[in-house]
């Protein structure tokens, strides 16, 4: 079973890709979906408004946090994927050992550094009234990160061997777990944001129990991992982190990004401002979730074939990843921007909520627009990480939210009086902007 999730790297592109995206993607949208579950309870307490606006602040800051797991699962898995192409497969085994050695003491210091300044934090965030709820909800995250660090791991070891499936089970298990026990922490135990934060800690424990099950206690994972053997490899560590680096500082520059826009967001509108910002930057998880899902496809595929030695695969896995994303990506568009009413109503059951309601509409209809340009600029940016040049890819990201998409919003919202829309139109513009670039990049280096 194992050589034939291997096997799945190397068949037709668009074939390919295609199959490994497919389990990514449903477990993205399950995972998505608890948070809107979260949303939706949270939305039925009083002054729910400041709970989700609290949420929102304290999100970013462990996405920040997370982004740096997120990096050294996507170089591990860019080193796994590369090391099965070559047929290295000892090297992709340290691989995987090293990815957790970095990952336990990462976490772990990531986690003393929040838990100590993280009330300084949500105040330079402009917290203001939300910063109790804010407070509520992070420590415990905060607390638990390890456990986020060797779940987002394990989930890129799995996917860097084609075995989306089970990676896809484990996350599912999670996801669907934390949808029960929402409910049941925040009413029946009556603990409110707290319970919502002990619900996601207990789903990611189990989800991390499934992997370690099948990867340390079954082996049935092609990459053997031998935790006996973990003693520090500077070259692998060096080679993890050359891609890790620049994507874990690609994806804090997309948290330091939702950090920025909740500021100017509570600048224009307060807290009211940063719960519009924040109730439909969930809702449009959902519009990414086919493109998260072939992004993490295509460092597979694509640092497989790089690793094979074939750049004319590698190019043709680059095309047929942007064709998929855009036919998938237009449809999802048409159906935001119909079902907006409908998306904003799910949340419209405190009055502090009915009174933004219309506002959340206008931001879903607004950025929907943008949805068919996301493909090109993420999925180039996933193969500059399959074929190990992270740097390349954290510069595309850098260009997409802090070169266009904040300084362009602030001059919409502030300078030009459009308010909360400008913001909106300014999120519209980086997509656009970011797959400028990527094209003209890639043309400049001849891999299209």
């Amino acid at each position: 079973m194992t050589q034939r999730h291997v096997d799945l790297l190397f068949e037709n592109p668009s074939s390919s890709i295609l199959k490994l995206a497919t389990p990514t993607i449903l477990a993205n949208f399950v995972q998505i979906f608890y948070n809107l579950v979260d949303a939706f309870w949270i939305s039925t307490l009083k002054d729910a408004s400041l709970g989700i606006a609290g949420i929102g602040l304290a999100q970013p800051v462990n996405f920040a946090a997370i982004a740096i797991a997120g990096g050294i699962g996507v170089g591990t898995n860019s080193l796994i994927s590369r090391s099965i192409g070559a047929k290295r497969y000892d090297r992709a085994g340290k691989g995987a050992v090293t990815g957790i050695q970095l990952s336990l003491i990462i976490s772990i210091l990531a986690t003393l550094t929040l838990l100590i300044f993280s009330k300084q934090i949500f105040i330079s965030l402009g917290a203001g009234e939300s910063l109790p709820h804010a407070m509520k909800y992070g420590r415990i995250i905060f607390l638990f990160m390890p456990v986020s660090f060797l779940v987002m791991l394990f989930n890129y070891i799995f996917r860097a061997e084609g075995d989306a499936k089970r990676s896809m089970q484990a996350m599912i298990t999670g996801s669907l777990l934390n949808v029960v026990l929402d409910p049941f922490f925040i009413f029946v135990l009556k603990m409110g944001l707290v319970g919502v934060a002990v619900a996601t800690v207990i789903s990611q424990i189990i989800s991390l129990g499934m992997f370690m099950f099948w990867a340390l206690l079954r082996k049935t994972t092609f990459v053997r991992i031998h935790v006996a053997d973990l003693k520090p490899d500077t070259k692998v560590s060096i080679e993890i982190l050359k891609v890790g680096f620049p994507f874990a500082l690609s994806q804090f520059m997309i948290s330091f990004s939702q950090m920025l826009f909740n500021h100017l967001t509570a600048q224009i509108r307060g807290p009211q401002g940063i719960a519009i910002y924040s109730t439909g930057m969930r809702l449009n998880q959902f519009a990414v979730l086919p493109s998260l899902g072939i992004s993490a496809a295509t460092i597979s595929v694509v640092g497989a074939w790089f690793g094979a030695q074939r750049g004319d695969m590698v190019r043709k896995s680059i095309i047929e990843s942007w064709k998929l994303g855009i036919k998938i990506q237009a449809v999802v568009a048409l159906i935001i921007y119909l079902g907006a009413p409908f998306l904003a109503r799910i949340f419209a059951n405190d009055i502090s909520m009915k009174v933004i309601m219309p506002e959340i509409v206008g931001f879903l209809r607004i950025t929907s627009l943008s949805y068919v340009f996301i493909p090109i600029g993420m999925y180039t940016s996933a193969a500059f990480n399959g074929i190990g040049q992270g740097v390349k890819s954290a510069i595309l990201t850098f260009c997409r939210l802090l070169i266009i998409a904040y300084p362009v919003a602030r001059v919409l919202g502030v300078n030009f009086h459009m308010g909360l829309t400008g913001v909106w139109w300014g999120l519209n513009v980086a997509p656009l902007g970011a797959s400028i670039i990527a094209i003209c990049w890639l043309k400049a280096e001849k891999m299209i």
